[in-house]
């Protein structure tokens, strides 16, 4: 079940955005999202948050969608309050928008509701303007990707076995550790490209590009 998420962070394009949520069984907007999915014509299934950025209009309205509001003061953000109700709802493949690009607090903190997402045995990614952002935990194949940029970031402590076929900077057997900066702007020079490790997990920043 594909669900996805509109977070309350910089909107992207509104061709990006239908283009993601097309096929989607499942659409939750957080907060000021809600805002978002009525600017690019989508009808989300659930609103949820504390609303405290969305004007009150997007969600008081007769045929508003069903609305889940928690306490200003709580624990979990808006938008991991909004992926907690995609796995519930069965979501096994879920996509963030929205997620970037204005608070960087936000921005991390969304980045590692990956983490979450892998987890609980589901598949995600952040989809912004610029980059397409998810978790590499054992293999990850590009086909017919030659000219992408690519960026590695550690998502554990310690990941180990890194190694890099088709890609301009190869590596092999490579152990990077939280503060590895050096998988920053590879680039696929091959039409088939493989990220694979042996523990730990990496973030993979694939640019649009």
């Amino acid at each position: 079940m594909k669900a996805v998420v509109i977070s309350g962070g910089q909107r992207i394009e509104k061709e990006r955005a239908l283009e993601i949520t097309r096929d989607a069984d499942f659409i939750v907007c957080a907060d000021k999202g809600a805002e978002y999915a009525f600017f690019y014509g989508i009808r989300p299934h659930l609103i949820v948050g504390d609303m405290d950025s969305v004007d009150k209009s997007y969600i008081e309205l007769p045929d508003s969608p069903a609305v889940i509001v928690s306490p200003r003061e709580k624990d979990l953000t808006d938008t991991h309050l909004a992926v907690i109700k995609a796995l519930e709802a069965g979501a096994d493949d879920i996509t963030l928008i929205c997620a970037t690009g204005l608070r960087s607090d936000h921005g991390l903190a969304n980045i590692r509701l990956l983490l979450l997402i892998n987890e609980c045995g589901a598949t995600g990614r952040i989809v912004d303007d610029i980059n397409t952002i998810m978790l590499c935990d054992r293999e990850t194949i590009f086909e017919g990707k030659s000219g992408l940029t690519v960026s590695l970031l550690a998502a554990s402590d310690r990941v180990e076995g890194i190694t890099l076929r088709g890609f301009k900077y190869p590596l092999k057997d490579k152990t990077a550790k939280m503060a590895w900066t050096t998988g920053i702007s590879n680039e696929i020079v091959s039409d088939r490209a493989s990220i694979n490790i042996k523990s730990g997990m990496l973030l993979v920043f694939v640019i649009h590009e």
